[in-house]
């Protein structure tokens, strides 16, 4: 077996100097959108040469190199350049699998009478890329897809690396143990606390050490450390359909109605894709990054595949309910939805449920034509909910009217009841209560012995209280006069009370 590792440093970058050759030679970097707390994506080797690295702050980095030339991401042109890279490598061989960006494996095996042997075909590859892309990989050949990746490692930033065949032990022992993939900072740390500092101490220490020490992480870890992988390259020649979004916040928040806003965000925009396509989808992997880099990701399966906004969202809040976990600002969220088939139907027991596909397609009609925040639930709008509310009544609903307003066909709603039959709602089984009263019972209240009061007033007194001397006012009106002015020329359309 013969793989080939590509591996295209700092790819973001990269892409970057290869659209805009001006760029060449000077500290690059790629940050997070936004004013405050921006955080570096992607570096070039120069800025990497200054200090800088990924998951660092925009600010710090500007003060360890003036001259930084920063630039915003750019998605869709990187996920361009990616698939330059695989058709480049797929004329190789067809066994051929992306490994995020910038990074592809290839299973050489049985192209010798093609290429040549597999350090002409890795040379020529190279050749390929930076002559049609300007992109200058650095690439590794060896006996499995560890050891290739270690290679390029080793060869960085740029070149070719090979490993012989029977070799990998000898060439991975004199390496720091930082270069084997799945060592990240915290097991590196632990390492480094045991004095294993470099591969060849690590298997000097022996499997059952490491167990006792790591638990069976430390049986794969003695594994890596001697060159054993038997990872199949997972050939990807059609790629399973599935709709990727993905959410960057303005400026880096922990706020939840901005965090619920955002999720929405990504919901929408997926169920929406989802749809037109005419697919559903069974499975939803949510990843959420916070401001020092870290990501957590958890999945969760439908029992049904389903296209539905609302029943995605459902399931995507429990999901960022168990992924976030520490008091830590938000940078980014992103949503996979993957495992597409055909949407089942269902039979709804109400009419409400009945017409949501009806409802779904009237918003996707109004997003297409007004845009993408056109409309969307008061709730996830990135503000509470009842600031939405009295923001609605403000924008131009009379007082009067919107409480009566229960009839129209787009009244205002407290839990789902109109608020005219909300009011009214006192001797339902749930009645809507003010301390611990039934609305319309409170509001008549006002004879009884601690009734609710407004400004040391019961409340049904005050309401009758527009002539007396001293009225409580809206907007300058007695309240009894303000809801009466529904009818009027100028009638009052904001619930501000002033207080003396």
């Amino acid at each position: 077996m013969t793989i080939v590792h590509v591996n295209i440093i700092g790819f973001y970058t990269a892409v970057a100097e290869a659209l805009d050759p001006k760029l060449r030679g000077c500290p690059l970097a790629v940050a997070t959108p936004g004013q405050t707390r921006r955080t570096l994506l992607d570096v070039s080797r120069q800025a990497m040469i200054a200090g800088l690295g990924r998951g660092m702050l925009l600010e710090h980095a500007k003060r360890r190199c003036r001259d930084l030339v920063v630039l915003d991401p750019t998605p869709d042109v990187y996920d361009r350049a990616m698939g330059a890279v695989l058709n480049e490598a797929n004329r190789y061989s067809p066994a051929v699998e992306p490994a995020g960006p910038g990074h592809v494996f290839i299973d050489l095996n049985g192209t010798e009478r093609l290429w040549g042997a597999a350090l002409d075909a890795a040379a020529s590859l190279r050749r390929g890329l930076l002559d049609n892309y300007r992109l200058d990989p650095s690439l590794g050949v060896a006996r499995n897809k560890l050891v290739s990746k270690v290679a390029t490692r080793v060869i960085r930033p740029t070149g070719l690396c090979e490993v012989m065949l029977g070799g990998e032990r000898e060439f991975l022992a004199p390496l720091p143990v930082g270069h084997l993939p799945g060592v990240d900072d915290d097991l590196l740390q632990e390492l480094l606390e045991l004095n294993l500092r470099i591969i060849a101490e690590i298997v000097e220490l022996g499997a059952d050490a490491l167990t006792a020490a790591f638990g069976p992480p430390g049986r794969s870890l003695f594994k890596a450390a001697q060159g054993q992988d038997d990872t199949p390259v997972q050939a990807i020649d059609r790629p399973a359909p599935n709709v990727t979004e993905l959410f960057v916040f303005p400026g880096q928040t922990n706020d939840d109605d901005a965090l619920l806003a955002g999720l929405w965000r990504v919901c929408s925009r997926g169920a929406r894709r989802l749809r037109n396509m005419a697919l559903g989808t069974k499975r939803a992997t949510l990843s959420i990054t916070y401001a020092d880099g870290q990501r957590v990701r958890r999945t969760g399966r439908f029992r049904e595949s389903t296209l539905n906004d609302f029943v995605l969202f459902d399931q995507i809040e429990r999901l960022f309910r168990a992924a976030y976990q520490r008091r830590v600002r938000l940078r980014s969220v992103a949503l996979r939805l993957d495992d597409l088939t055909y949407p089942s139907g269902q039979l709804y027991l109400f009419d409400l449920k009945r017409d949501r596909p009806a409802l779904l397609t009237a918003i996707d009609r109004i997003r297409d034509r007004f845009g993408e925040n056109a409309i969307d639930p008061a709730a996830y709008r990135g503000e509470p909910s009842h600031r939405a509310v009295v923001k609605r009544i403000r924008d131009g609903c009379p007082i009067a009217s919107a409480v009566g307003n229960s009839n129209s066909r787009n009244p205002i709603r407290v839990r789902g009841w109109p608020i005219a039959s909300a009011v009214g709602n006192s001797n339902s089984r749930n009645p809507i209560r003010v301390r611990g009263c039934p609305i319309a019972s409170a509001v008549g209240n006002s004879n009884s012995r601690n009734p609710i009061r407004v400004r040391g007033c019961p409340i049904a007194s005050a309401v009758g209280n527009a002539n007396s001397r001293n009225p409580i006012r809206v907007r300058g009106c007695p309240i009894a006069s303000a809801v009466g002015n529904a009818n009027s020329r100028s009638p009052d359309h904001a619930l501000t009370t002033k207080t003396p």
